[in-house]
């Protein structure tokens, strides 16, 4: 009987955790808007705090440009902060290009933050926005 309870308490435990862990992720839909053209592919890269931003992403999802728009999906990831930049890969090389030290390709940001001559560089506190089962999708504007 003892061994029957112990059982079924370690089935309970483990259906819990199952739950609990899987109510931590979700699935994180970005909207890219503005695109001039639908030369290419979107590439989103996505960050975490921890990572190098602009040089090191958690996650990168590539879209196709349909009518000025990219639809881009990340598949159960973990809720929390996040950041991400978004680029119009014109030419479908892979990288973002640039000219005279800037980039060259249509490029937007979370946060709706703007690269300037002043505006430094990206991190993730200029970037970051919230995911959570609340906050599911984001719209990024490509400029």
């Amino acid at each position: 009987m003892k061994r029957h309870l112990f059982t079924l308490a370690v089935a309970i435990l483990l259906l819990l955790i199952g739950t609990i862990s899987k109510a931590q992720t979700g699935t994180l839909t970005i909207e890219a808007t503005h695109f001039q053209s639908n030369k290419g592919v979107a590439i989103v890269h996505l960050f975490r705090q921890q990572d190098a931003i602009p040089r090191k992403p958690f996650l990168q999802a590539t879209a196709e440009v349909i009518d000025g728009e990219a639809k881009i999906i990340f598949n159960t990831i973990p809720y929390g902060d996040y950041a991400a930049i978004i680029f119009q890969d014109e030419n479908s090389n892979g990288i973002i290009d640039h000219k005279f030290g800037f980039p060259n390709e249509p490029m937007g940001f979370s946060n709706g933050w703007k690269l300037s001559l002043f505006s430094g560089m990206p991190n993730f506190r200029k970037l970051k926005f919230r995911f959570d089962e609340v906050n599911l999708k984001y719209t990024i504007m490509i400029r």
